[in-house]
């Protein structure tokens, strides 16, 4: 069965606040586009980390990982209350490696 998610847009226009986020705004030229789907528990974000952002070969970097986590923590908090957010503080570990691959992740509201 195929469901049909709504996308959630943080930005209407070109000129928009976070249109130039290196994190989710679609006029940045290197950027990580993420987009976040509304689902009735929060959102759900298709993950697709590209090459140039390796860090080890065959890992994502985990800035940018941390980066993904940041924009669709950011996403589902809209959802959560229809305000437009940005991180004062963050504080992330890994101890795995990221592979550079597709995946989704969600996260409740």
């Amino acid at each position: 069965m195929t469901v049909a998610l709504e996308e959630q847009f943080l930005t209407a226009k070109a000129d928009d606040l976070f249109s130039g986020c290196f994190g989710c705004g679609p006029e940045h030229p290197i950027g990580l586009r993420v987009r976040c789907f509304k689902t009735d528990e929060g959102v759900l974000a298709p993950v697709v980390v590209p090459r140039r952002f390796e860090g080890p070969r065959g890992a994502a970097h985990g800035g940018i990982v941390t980066t993904y986590l940041d924009e669709i923590l950011a996403g589902a908090a809209f959802r959560a209350t229809g305000r437009l957010s940005v991180t004062a503080s963050s504080r992330c570990a890994s101890s795995s490696r990221s592979l550079s691959r597709r995946s989704s992740w969600g996260v409740g509201a």
